[in-house]
This record gives structure tokens, sequence and C-alpha cells, in this order.
């Protein structure tokens, strides 16, 4: 997220992590990429803060809490322990708090990084791409029929030679 502070354009981002020994920053935007800032000594912040940051200096500053971004988003539940939950959200695991409402490993839900998982969509994973159904109509189209079969030679096999080879092999 981009916004306008005192005639400049700066970038909204998160404390994900600080690093005294080696002097740095990282920062995490809500796009979901991430950064790293040197100069970890000059400012006291605390991981999980919500930051300015002026892209012309890097300069930081403190921004206020209920700037990061909240939308709720959907994803499959991976792991569900007492205090902490991750979602797949096809590909990238985000950890989130355990909710009170009752949900399952397994589950298709509606969540907010900042609460939880806010209700089940369904029981089963949704699937990323659906791929059709393969029933026996579909495998039948694929099969010779059986007065088609002794007509078939090791021409068949396309001029795969090792195929062939083996084939006579195992014959």
């Amino acid at each position: 997220m981009t916004t306008y502070k005192n005639n400049a354009f700066v970038n909204i981002a998160k404390i994900a992590g600080i690093d005294k020994n080696e002097n740095r920053i990282f920062i995490e935007f809500p796009n979901g990429n991430t950064a790293i800032l040197l100069d970890a000594d000059d400012y006291d912040l605390e991981i999980g803060s919500i930051v300015f940051i002026d892209p012309t200096s890097n300069h930081i500053g403190i921004a206020p809490a209920n700037m990061w971004p909240d939308a709720p988003f959907c994803g499959i539940v991976r792991l569900k322990l007492d205090d902490v939950t991750i979602i797949d959200t096809g590909g990238r695991w985000v950890t989130v708090p355990t909710a009170p409402i009752p949900y399952l490993v397994g589950n298709t839900v509606e969540v907010k990084a900042s609460t939880g998982v806010l209700r089940v969509l369904s029981e089963t994973p949704i699937k990323l791409i659906d791929l059709p159904s393969v029933d026996e109509t579909v495998i039948n189209n694929f099969k010779i029929p059986l007065t088609d079969r002794s007509k078939i030679t090791f021409n068949d096999f396309g001029g795969l030679q090792d195929v062939v080879n083996r084939a006579k092999q195992l014959i």
C-alpha cells in the first residue's frame, strides 16, 4: 500500500524481524513482498510494528496499527494447534491465531490474519484447479475393442525400439 504523507509518497510495511547483530530490519509489505533495511540500531522498533517507509530515503516512521490491511482471504487448514493455525493460501502458508469456532484440518475457510478463521466455507479442500472426473465412459474411449486387439503389432509402439525389445522380453 502506498499512501501520501507530508507531500511525499510512502510505503506501509510491517516489521517481520530484527537482527541487532547484523544491524538489519526485515519488513513485509501488504502484497507479501519482503525487504531488508539496514541501520536497525537507528530505530526502536518491535516485531509486528506497522511503519511508514520513505522510498527515497528509506527513513522509517511509526504508523498507526490500523493502517495494515486485514482483508479476509480463503485457504485450506493444514495444521490446527491450540494457539496457532496454518492456512494454505495456494502455495503460501500463513499462520493465524486459532479461533474459537469449530473447524478441522482440510476445511476450506475464510480467514483474517488478525483473528483467524471466520467461518468454514467447505468441509473439504477446494482445489485450485478442478480436474474433470474420470468415469467408465471416459476410460472406454481409450480401450481397444476385443475384436481389434489381435490386429496390434509391435509397429504400433511408434518406433520406440527399447519398448518393443522390452515387450518381447516380457512375452
